[in-house]
């Protein structure tokens, strides 16, 4: 089998690729086109990419590999690694952002906002029975929204954007997701009819929020490196 690889000029090219230092086989008996008997062998070679901190100055990066076709590969174990790290980077940014909608909160004189439970409770079907056990259930949809939130800024960088192109992807899909849903469930009227302060004042909590985040997850990549 190996001879016909050689034989075959795109396998051979493949094979004896010095940067490919990594190879992962597969081998199938059974029935191929009616055939039965047949047995199918396969061979995947790949590169790693460079390690965390190593030639790009960036630090913390999701180890990746490069297969034969030049296409980037996360491994399973990396991945999970990368939502896990997000999950707990998605705490710290719910923090900083609760430190800082409570500050702004008690400088302007308003009520805390109850609109992210409110459309959690509409989603869910969910209605608290008294003032107390609204506001339990804010936080904890506040604190679980936030939280989950980080996932995505692990899978960002799982698919390679790091440093301040994650965190500006991150904070768009956080902020315009709030931007669609709260309009479509009629608890905000859409950005462009509201009140452009509070707009701006939103805009800047989830801002808050991806950018300690994002502070959140290059702490970890650097502490696991």
């Amino acid at each position: 089998m190996l001879s016909a690889w050689m034989d075959s000029p795109e396998h051979r090219r493949v094979i004896l690729t010095p940067e490919l230092r990594l190879v992962g086989l597969g081998l199938a008996t059974g029935t191929y086109h009616g055939e039965r008997d047949v047995t199918l062998a396969m061979a995947d070679f790949s590169t790693p990419s460079e390690p965390p901190g190593v030639g790009s100055g960036r630090v913390g990066k999701v180890p990746r590999c490069v297969n034969a076709r030049g296409s980037k590969v996360v491994g399973i174990g990396d991945l999970a690694g990368a939502v896990g790290k997000g999950l707990f980077a998605g705490a710290a940014g719910t923090a900083a952002m609760t430190v800082s909608s409570t500050l702004e909160a008690k400088l302007r004189g308003r009520e805390p906002s109850f609109t992210p439970s409110d459309a959690a409770g509409k989603v869910l079907g969910v209605q608290p029975r008294n003032p107390e056990g609204k506001a339990r259930f804010s936080n904890v949809v506040h604190w679980t929204y936030g939280t989950s939130w980080g996932a995505a800024r692990g899978l960002l960088q799982a698919a390679g954007l790091d440093g301040q192109a994650g965190t500006a992807a991150h904070f768009a899909a956080v902020w315009g997701s709030s931007q669609a849903m709260l309009p479509s469930l009629k608890l905000a009227p859409p950005a462009w009819d509201g009140d452009p302060v509070e707009v701006a004042i939103d805009a800047f909590h989830h801002l808050v929020y991806a950018v300690a985040t994002g502070l959140a997850f290059a702490a970890l990549e650097q502490r696991s490196s």
